[in-house]
C-alpha cells in the first residue's frame, strides 16, 4: 500500500466514526466527551541517532564528483559560535563552519514521516526513489569512531520530503525534509570565504611590497611598531592593526583555478601587491607524565611559540571592469578573486602609518627641562616631585611648567619632509626655541627644534634630536612651547589676606583717592575729602590687589616698552602685618606688635594690554582685561544726580545734530515745538528713567574743576533737566578725540567733570526720530 493511499484511508475513517457517535447519542442527553488520539512519538531516522555536538568527520559522495569530506578542528579556545570545520578533500583548506554545522543538524535531526520496504505493493522501488543508486551517500562520523550512514534518493513528488535509507538496512524513510540542495551543494560553497585568518594580537612582522616600494614593520617586546623600510620611525599601533585587520578581512569573491599549470597569466609571478604577516602564538604543551605518585602539587604549563606566515599574493585585474583582481594566498596554490576596492585599502600611506606623536615621552616622567628661547638658556630640574629653577626662575609658576611638558608630551605632526632642503628654509638653522628633557626609563635626552611656521602661519616646522627628516605641526602646539622662559616664572604679584591691607593711595592721572580701612574692613575715601563712597568697587578693589595675579611674565627691565615708564596708574599701599612669635622674642619689650610693609604696583594700557610692575622688581607683568578695569574702577559712588524720574518735568537735549526737547503736560509728555507730534509714551519715560539712574564711568575732577581748561565751559552739546520744583540742572559734554562721541561731560553748578561710558551717550544724543509714534500705533 502506498503512503498517499494509506493517508486517505485514515481520514475516512475517522470521519465514519465521527457520524457514527454523533448519531448514537439520544436527544436531549449531553455528547460524549471526545478524547484525542495519542500524536505518535517523533521518529527519527537514525536510529539511534547520533549526537550534533559528537560529530567530528563528515564524508559526502555523489557519482561523477570527487569525495567531499570535512573534519572538526579541534581548538583550545571554544568558539561561542559554530566550531571550526576543515575540509579534508578535495582540497586541504578551512570551511565554513556554519555549512557544516547546518548539515550536520539537518542529518542528526532527519525525521521520519513514513517508511516501507522497497518493492512493497504500491510503493516504489529503491531504484524508483533514486536510491540504487543513490544520488548521495553522507557518512557521519563521531568521536568514538561510530559511522552513521545514509543514502540520500529523490525528492518525493508533489512534496517537500525525501526518500532515504540507512546503508545496510532495507527500510526507506520519507524525510521530513528537502535534502536537494545540501547534496547538490559544490565543495567551492563549503570552503571559508576568509583569506585570511589570524589573530591581531600574534601579530609580530608585516611586510608590504607594492609600486616598486617595501614597507617592512616589526613589533618589539613593549608592544610597540617601528618602521624599518623605507625609513626607520615608529609606526602608530592603531594605525598597523587596522592594516592587519583590512588584510585579515578580505573575502573571496571566486574560486578561480585550485590547480593552476602557470601563475603568470592571473599576474601573480610580478604581483601587484605581496602582503605578508608573521605571526607567533604561545600554545601550551600536553602535560608530561613523570610516573612519580609523590607529586601532589600541579606542574607548570610548558608553552611552545609557534611562528606561522599568512601572505597573500595580489595580480592583475580579474575582470574587464577592473572590479576584482587575481588572488593567491601561501596556504596553497589556488588561484581566487577578491574585490578591488579591498586590495585599495592594503597599499599603505606611509604618512598616515607613521607615529604621530614626535617626543613620545610622558609628561609626569620628565625630570629635566632645558629650555632655550629668546637668546636665553634655563634649565629646571624635578626634586623630589616639585619642579625647580634658579635666577629668573627661581620662583615657578607651577601651571605654566605643567603646560609645557603637556605641550612636550602631546605634540603630534601632521605631516613629514623625509627628505628637506637646507634649514633655513624651515627656520631650523636658527630656531626660535629649543627644548630638551630627559625622562625616567630613558637613556637618552630627546631633544625639539621649532622652528617657522609654514606660508599660511597655521602650522609650524619643527625636528627631533638629530634626525633629517623634518615634521609639520599645527602652529597652536608650537606656540605652547615656542615661549619665552620668563613665562615660567611665578604670575603671583602679591599675596597675602585682605585685612592686612589698611592703607591704599591710588593716582590714576590726576585724579588722587586715598582709602582706609577700618577693624571690620570697610573702606573710606579719606581724598578727596567728603564724597560718597562706591563700597562695593573699594571693596572688590582690596580683594583683587592683595591676591594679585598677572597672566604672565613678559619682559625685564624694559619698561619703556611697555608704557612703565609714565604708568596711568600707580597704587601705593601699606601692609601690616602682625610679628611672629619667634620674632617677638628677639625683638626688646618696647618693639611694635605690627610689621609694615609698603609696596607700590605701576600699571598702563598700551596697545590693547595692561602691563604692571611690582615694586622695584625688573619683571613686567601682563594683566588680565578684567583685572586692569577693577583696579581703574570709579571709587567714588559713580550715580550722577539725586533727583528721581518722577521729579523731572522736561528735558533739554542739544547736540551736533540739533535740539531735542520734551515736557510733561499732564502726566503726558509732549514735543512742544510741534504739540502735534505724538510720542511714544513708553520710550520718553524709559530715557527719563535712564537719565536719572546714569553713572559716571571716571571723575576726573568731583568738586571744584576747571571748566575751561577742560573745555566743557562753552561745549556745544548740552543736556538741561528741568525739574517740578522749578530748579534746574545742566550737563555740558564734548568729544575727547575727534570722531568720538562726546563723552566728557560736567555738570555746571557742581563744576564736577567726569568721563560717561559710550553706551550711555549715544542714547541722550537720540534725535526725536526715536521717540516719536510710528504710523501703525499713531493710527490706533
Amino acid at each position: 500500500m502506498s503512503f498517499k493511499t494509506t493517508v486517505v484511508l485514515v481520514v475516512v475513517l475517522l470521519a465514519i466514526g465521527a457520524v457514527w457517535l454523533f448519531t448514537r447519542a439520544p436527544r436531549g442527553s449531553a455528547a460524549p466527551e471526545l478524547v484525542p488520539a495519542p500524536m505518535p512519538a517523533t521518529q527519527y531516522v537514525f536510529d539511534p541517532r547520533p549526537e550534533q555536538g559528537e560529530v567530528v568527520r563528515v564524508t559526502v559522495e555523489r557519482p561523477d564528483k570527487p569525495k567531499l569530506v570535512l573534519e572538526r578542528v579541534e581548538s583550545d579556545e571554544p568558539t561561542a559560535g559554530s566550531p571550526d570545520w576543515r575540509m579534508v578533500e578535495p582540497l586541504p583548506v578551512a570551511a565554513e563552519g556554519f555549512r557544516v554545522t547546518g548539515l550536520v543538524s539537518t542529518l542528526t535531526g532527519l525525521q521520519s514521516r513514513a517508511r516501507f520496504e522497497s518493492g512493497a505493493a504500491g510503493e516504489p522501488s529503491a531504484a524508483e526513489a533514486g536510491l540504487e543508486p543513490p544520488m548521495a551517500t553522507i557518512t557521519l562520523e563521531d568521536k568514538e569512531g561510530q559511522r552513521h550512514q545514509l543514502e540520500v534518493g529523490k525528492k518525493v513528488v508533489m512534496s517537500d520530503d525525501t526518500y532515504v535509507r540507512v546503508a545496510g538496512q532495507a527500510t526507506i524513510h520519507v524525510a521530513k525534509r528537502d535534502l536537494s540542495s545540501q547534496v547538490k551543494r559544490d565543495a567551492n560553497e563549503y570552503r571559508t570565504k576568509d583569506l585570511v585568518d589570524l589573530k591581531l594580537d600574534d601579530a609580530t612582522h608585516v611586510r608590504v611590497e607594492h609600486a616598486g616600494q617595501t614597507y617592512d614593520l616589526a613589533r618589539g617586546g613593549d608592544g610597540e611598531w617601528v618602521i624599518h623600510e623605507p625609513l626607520q620611525a615608529y609606526a602608530d599601533r592603531q594605525q598597523v592593526r587596522d592594516l592587519i585587520t583590512k588584510l585579515n578581512g578580505l573575502k573571496v569573491g571566486e574560486f578561480v583555478d585550485d590547480e593552476p599549470v602557470s601563475t603568470a597569466r592571473y599576474g601573480l609571478d610580478e604581483p601587484h601587491l605581496t602582503f605578508a604577516v608573521t605571526t607567533e602564538t604561545k600554545r601550551e604543551l600536553p602535560a608530561q607524565d613523570t610516573g612519580d605518585e609523590a607529586e601532589t602539587q600541579p606542574a607548570e604549563p610548558q608553552y611552545e611559540t609557534v611562528t606561522a606566515e599568512h601572505r597573500v599574493v595580489v595580480g592583475w585585474f580579474a575582470d574587464l571592469n577592473s572590479e576584482n583582481h587575481f588572488a593567491q594566498t601561501g596556504a596553497g596554490p589556488w588561484v581566487v578573486t577578491i574585490p578591488a576596492s579591498d586590495v585599495k585599502d592594503l597599499a599603505p600611506n606611509l604618512d598616515e602609518l607613521r607615529d604621530p606623536r614626535i617626543t613620545r615621552v610622558k609628561a609626569a616622567a620628565i625630570t629635566r627641562l632645558q629650555l632655550a628661547a629668546g637668546g636665553e638658556t634655563v634649565t629646571l630640574n624635578k626634586i623630589g616631585g616639585r619642579w625647580v629653577g634658579t635666577g629668573d626662575l627661581a620662583e615657578l609658576e607651577r601651571a605654566a611648567v605643567t603646560d609645557v611638558l603637556e605641550a612636550f608630551e602631546d605634540i603630534q605632526a601632521i605631516s613629514y619632509i623625509d627628505e628637506p632642503g637646507a634649514p633655513a628654509r624651515y627656520g631650523l638653522d636658527q630656531p626660535r626655541a629649543m627644548l630638551t628633557v630627559n625622562a625616567t626609563g630613558s637613556l637618552e635626552p630627546v631633544t625639539l627644534k621649532i622652528g617657522s611656521d609654514t606660508a599660511s602661519g597655521r602650522n609650524a616646522y619643527v625636528q627631533r634630536n638629530n634626525e633629517r627628516t623634518v615634521m609639520v605641526t599645527s602652529a597652536a602646539q608650537t606656540r605652547r612651547l615656542a615661549i619665552d622662559p620668563l613665562a615660567l616664572r611665578s604670575r603671583s604679584v602679591f599675596k597675602f589676606p585682605v585685612n592686612q591691607l589698611r592703607h591704599v593711595e591710588l593716582q590714576r592721572g590726576p585724579s588722587r583717592y586715598v582709602m582706609e580701612s577700618d577693624a571690620e574692613g570697610s573702606w573710606t575715601l579719606t581724598e578727596p575729602a567728603d564724597v560718597p563712597t562706591d563700597p562695593a568697587n573699594t571693596r572688590v578693589l582690596a580683594s583683587d590687589l592683595v591676591r594679585l595675579r598677572a597672566r604672565q611674565v613678559v619682559a625685564k627691565d624694559d619698561f619703556a616698552q611697555f608704557g612703565l615708564d609714565r604708568p596711568m596708574l600707580t597704587i601705593h599701599f601699606r601692609r601690616e602685618m602682625p610679628v611672629t612669635k619667634a620674632d617677638a622674642e628677639t625683638q626688646p619689650t618696647t618693639a611694635p606688635t605690627v610689621q609694615v610693609v609698603e609696596h607700590t604696583l605701576r600699571a598702563t594700557w598700551k596697545d590693547g594690554k595692561a602691563y604692571a610692575r611690582k615694586d622695584e622688581d625688573p619683571y613686567v607683568f601682563e594683566l588680565d582685561e578684567s583685572v586692569y578695569r577693577v583696579l581703574t574702577t570709579e571709587l567714588i559712588k559713580p550715580l550722577l544726580f539725586t533727583f528721581t524720574a518722577d521729579q523731572v518735568a522736561g528735558v533739554t537735549i542739544t547736540g551736533t545734530g540739533g535740539t531735542l526737547e520734551l515736557a510733561q503736560e499732564d502726566d503726558e509728555w509732549k514735543y512742544p515745538p510741534d504739540p502735534f507730534v505724538e510720542l511714544d509714551q513708553e520710550k520718553v519715560r524709559k530715557l527719563i528713567d535712564d537719565l536719572a539712574r546714569m553713572r559716571v564711568e571716571t571723575y576726573l575732577a568731583y568738586r571744584d574743576g576747571d571748566l575751561a581748561a577742560a573745555g566743557l565751559a562753552d561745549a556745544p552739546a548740552s543736556v538741561k533737566i528741568h525739574l517740578t520744583d522749578g530748579s534746574e540742572v545742566v550737563m555740558r559734554m564734548m568729544q575727547e578725540r575727534p570722531g568720538e562721541l562726546p563723552r566728557r561731560a560736567a555738570l555746571v553748578a557742581e563744576r564736577r567733570i567726569f568721563r560717561l561710558k559710550p553706551e550711555d551717550c549715544e542714547k541722550l544724543l537720540r534725535g526725536l526720530d526715536e521717540y516719536v509714534k510710528g504710523e501703525d500705533e499713531a493710527s490706533e
